[in-house]
């Protein structure tokens, strides 16, 4: 066999996806010819793998960008929106599935991506074994570096940690072992039990619409970001004629070895020179460490008289490095973090080259070296170049190692973020407001729900955040379609003070990249916005305290600050808290249609036993329906001096004796109503009707058009045009999407911060607690509000901590969310049809929720919900929600034609956080638990459905459940009505 080690590889991007091996000047490249027409290959299944025809699975480690150099891909952008995405991406997702192409169909019985799998020993024990079977594998691997995108390129050999994990759980014991050993092997054993039981990945097999397969695997937890993994199938999959599928041409011909068994044996010309660093890469790298790794099956193979897989068996094998771009939000919210994982990583990779110079040449030899440099950091001549930095931080105690970055960082940080070039770090910001009004006089839909006049009131306000997407004219909205972009001052200034010590920011020049990811994670600031901010607090709280307990209620998508008034108001009324509301990025307060209007009054007035004759309804959008009321009471005989009914001086003055009490209550309580109806109908663009719009709506005045596309909203009731949030969820734009999440978290952090310093009631004194804050997101408000809470409660401080969260209807895995909702999936996929001809079935579809959801990864709550920890969390699931599906797996879960997507939904959330099923009585709550509710619809935890009692019910559960949530300080919840909650099958 041809010995094949681990070699220093240079992959370029001369190889990868760029058709620049197809260049006409290049008499090497045009004669290359894998006979792919060859009668070898005649009738034969295999995996797609042609670099020169740009067939290779997507993304892998061949398409790094080595001309930029800021840890970004590179591929040409044939295929809009998703490959000008791909090259906005720092790595693979960690969600969405990993596609491998075939050129036809294979038998999906065997595909098999078990790891391991659990058997009985001759007494009948289980035990966890290497599965036999297994035909897919995914392995990760792991560097002493900790940074997988330069070992490729320094050759830095990895280990396979659970291949470490199985020989450790496999070490003979006996007596005399040590308990330390005893207890590593246990911990091991543990370890393997929980992977046959609970598999990282499963594999299958995609049927697509032109006869052809994917072979998929699926991650059935988000895989581990920043790690590479070698991807290896084998040749005993077969095809549904029964034959073992092959290696395809090109495949084969690069991994082809001549005089085999004689001491010229060697590798076989891969038909041009640019193709070299990719032959070595296969046959020194990938194969190898698939072939190191099916030692464990091998074990169990040869005692079943199976023979034994190496390098000759597998059918294709590559590698791809997850994105490590979660890091993002935490690093805008603690630059200092950044500043120390850049010297971690700087010192981590100098000691890599040091030790392999020095002779290391494993893992192990490497790791000790990386360990005691990062122990003893920073070296007397770092010492002096650091200068009064280091010397401050040696006066903290802070000499050496980890805790020296640590303080180091922070002193970076804050010298940048004093002179203003890093402005990301969320902070107190000034919370002013402008009008209050009573809940009960703002929506007539307050009565509905229970809150009545002097109960709650409710202050429309504002907010200056920083921005850092787009800001369109009054007219041209094409801004809204940007995405973050490097903050190229910030990068200029690191260059300048850092360069002497090798740091070399690619985004101090825009024209080379301005990309915005783990790297360099700060985005140029746009401008700072004024924002619309919504209180709502009981009216007769003592304010001036300063302990206030405050929620942050966030809306879902398409809809506004105004969701929260319902929930607000009663939790205001029955617990005592303050709730604060602010919108999505491009959602607000948007148009009303008079149509629409009309229909509300018809609804509104015959709801109060009103005829809504037309005549009437028209009074109400004219704003006359209460002059009507006054006449009536003048009518029956009490004085209110009205002469002339179009006279608004004596209309107001008869309105101000009337709400006195002047005429009696009956009188005041008959032309309140009237007057509510009014405003609820006149500001009736509001999710929950009532609420005024501003001329500082976070939409910018701008809605989607027909192509979806920014066009002006038009505000005229009889010309309407604009609906909230219609651009948010950007299909053309995929990391526009991506910055809109980003935005919404970065925007949360600032309110947190600033909600100890707002004052309700404009005295100059401080109302609200600082520390007792707590979180309610509705639908997209979980989406974006799990990476809010799992990023302020693992900062340093604790005085951003949310104290607990109740996520209502939640979901993850957004792109596939996409596909599997009844309610988004039709207008998406029947878009995509009409945009470009793709369907469900068409590996482009495959491709485009693929790239999506990757795009998306670094804001999407499946990637943090485990961040949440022992944060009392509690999720309200609706079943048979048609807006965030429950669950798209399996595939009896899975919508139509979509495939099963085990990451998509509200139970993945429920999965990886091992969340307690919450259905009776009183419930300690520790970490994160679930309510799966029988009744009810997607938003009915924001305004009940009209005559509708169970929604009625499911209202007022997740309301009580909240409250007392909050009054527990997220210590218990108590289930009320057991008759609206799925209850444990008996």
């Amino acid at each position: 066999m041809l010995k094949k080690t681990l070699l220093g590889i240079a992959v370029t991007s001369s190889v990868v996806l760029t058709g620049c091996l197809d260049d006409g000047n290049n008499s090497e490249n045009n004669s290359i010819d894998y006979q792919i027409q060859n009668p070898a290959f005649d009738n034969k299944t295999y995996p797609l793998f042609n670099p020169i025809t740009s067939e290779l699975p997507i993304p892998n480690d061949l398409i790094w960008d080595t001309d930029a150099g800021d840890g970004t891909f590179k591929v040409p952008d044939a295929k809009p929106p998703v490959t000008t995405a791909l090259n906005s991406l720092s790595g693979a997702s960690t969600v969405s599935p990993i596609d491998i192409a075939m050129n036809g169909a294979v038998d999906p019985a065997t595909v098999n991506g078990d790891s391991f799998i659990i058997t009985r020993d001759a007494e009948g024990n289980p035990r966890v074994i290497p599965n036999p079977e297994q035909t897919v594998f995914l392995i990760e691997l792991d560097y002493a570096s900790g940074e997988p995108i330069t070992a490729l390129k320094s050759a830095e050999p990895p280990t396979i940690p659970v291949a470490v994990t199985a020989l450790t759980a496999a070490t003979p014991l006996n007596a005399d072992s040590d308990p330390g050993l005893i207890a590593a092997v246990q911990t091991a054993g543990a370890t393997l039990f929980d992977l046959a039981r609970n598999p990282r990945y499963e594999a299958s097999v995609v049927n697509l619409n032109d006869g052809t397969s994917l072979i998929r695997i699926n991650p059935l937890k988000p895989l581990d970001p920043r790690k590479r993994y070698v991807v290896a199938i084998t040749k005993e999959v077969k095809d549904t004629s029964g034959h073992h599928i092959t290696a395809s041409p090109a495949y084969q011909n690069l991994t082809q070895v001549l005089d085999e068994g004689t001491e010229n044996e060697r590798l076989g010309p891969p038909g041009s020179s640019k193709l070299i660093p990719l032959q070595t890469l296969i046959n020194r790298f990938w194969e190898p460490i698939a072939a190191k790794y099916f030692r464990l099956p091998n074990q169990v193979r040869t005692g079943m008289g199976l023979p034994a897989l190496n390098q000759e068996d597998i059918a294709i094998s590559y590698s791809f490095t997850t994105s490590n771009d979660k890091k993002v939000l935490g690093y805008m919210a603690e630059p200092d973090t950044w500043f120390h994982d850049t010297l971690r990583t700087a010192v981590s990779t100098a000691a890599r080259t040091a030790a392999m110079a020095g002779g290391a040449t494993d893992y192990d030899g490497i790791k000790a070296v990386v360990d005691n440099a990062i122990a003893s950091w920073p070296d007397a001549d770092t010492q002096a170049a650091l200068g009064d930095a280091y010397a401050f931080c040696a006066s903290q105690g802070a000499t050496a190692g980890e805790p020296a970055m640590g303080c180091l960082g922070s002193v970076f940080s804050r010298s940048f973020e004093n002179t203003g070039l890093i402005n990301t770090r969320p902070k107190a910001r000034d919370v002013t407001f402008y009008a209050t009004t009573d809940a009960a006089r703002l929506s007539a839909l307050m009565k509905v729900v229970g809150v009545d006049p002097g109960e709650v009131s409710v202050a429309m306000g504002s907010m200056e955040i920083p921005y850092y997407l787009g800001i369109p004219t009054e007219t041209d909205g094409s801004a809204l379609n940007s995405q973050f972009t490097a903050n190229q001052p910030l990068a200029q200034a690191l260059n300048a003070q850092f360069g002497g010590i090798g740091m070399n920011l690619p985004q101090a020049d825009p024209s080379v990249s301005n990309i915005v990811n783990y790297l360099f994670p700060f985005p140029q600031k746009t401008a700072d916005v004024k924002i619309p901010v919504l209180a709502i607090y009981p009216t007769g709280a003592e304010l001036d305290n300063g302990d206030l307990p405050v929620v942050i209620f966030q809306h879902g998508i398409t809809t506004d600050r105004s969701s929260a008034l319902a929930t607000g108001s009663l939790l205001a009324k029955t617990a005592g808290v303050v709730v604060l509301a602010i919108d999505q990025p491009l959602h607000g307060v948007a148009a009303i249609s008079t149509a629409s209007q009309q229909e509300l009054a018809t609804g509104l007035l015959a709801g109060a036993g009103i005829d809504p004759s037309d005549e009437t309804v028209a009074a109400v959008l004219a704003g006359t329906f209460n002059v009507g009321v006054l006449m009536q009471i003048q009518a029956a005989g009490c004085p209110t001096n009205i002469t002339d009914p179009t006279n608004a001086e004596q209309i107001g003055a008869a309105t101000q004796l009337v709400l006195a009490g002047t005429c009696g209550t009956g009188a005041a309580t008959r032309l309140g109503g009237a007057l509510v109806l009014e405003n609820t109908v006149a500001n009736g663009a509001s999710t929950i009707p009532g609420l005024p719009g501003t001329d500082f709506e976070r939409h910018f005045n701008f809605t989607a058009d027909a192509a979806a596309n920014p066009t002006p909203m038009n505000f005229d009731h009889d010309n309407a045009v604009g609906t909230s949030g219609s651009l948010f969820a950007n299909l053309k734009n995929f990391i526009n999407s991506r910055d809109l999440l980003r935005q919404m978290v970065n925007d949360l952090q600032q309110l947190r911060h600033s909600i100890g310093g707002i004052d309700l009631n404009g005295n100059g004194i401080a109302d609200l607690s600082g520390s007792s804050v707590y979180y309610i997101g509705q639908s997209l408000g979980t989406i974006d509000g799990i990476p809010f809470v799992a990023t302020v409660n693992n900062t340093a401080t604790a005085a951003d901590n949310i104290v607990a969260a109740n996520m209502r209807v939640p979901g993850g895995g957004i792109a596939r969310l996409y596909e599997h909702s009844p309610t988004f999936a039709p207008r998406i996929l029947a878009a995509l049809q009409a945009s470009a001809g793709i369907t469900q079935g068409d590996a482009s579809l495959e491709a485009f929720i693929n790239t999506l959801q990757a795009s998306l990864d670094s804001g999407d709550a499946v990637n943090f919900v485990q961040d949440l920890g022992d944060t009392p969390t509690l999720l309200s699931m609706v079943i048979g929600d048609t807006v965030i599906p429950n669950s798209a797996y399996p595939a009896e879960n899975a919508s139509g034609l979509a495939t099963p997507a085990p990451l998509s939904g509200t139970e993945p959330l429920a999965r990886l956080t091992n969340a307690t099923t919450i259905s009776s009585g009183t419930n300690n709550l520790s970490g994160t638990a679930i309510v799966r509710y029988t009744a009810g619809s997607h938003g009915s935890g924001v305004l009940p459905t009209p005559n509708d009692p169970e929604a009625a019910a499911v209202f007022q559960e997740m309301l009580s459940q909240s409250a007392y949530l909050i009054a527990t300080d997220g210590a218990q919840v108590i289930v009320n009505n057991t008759a609206i909650i799925e209850q444990p099958s008996e």
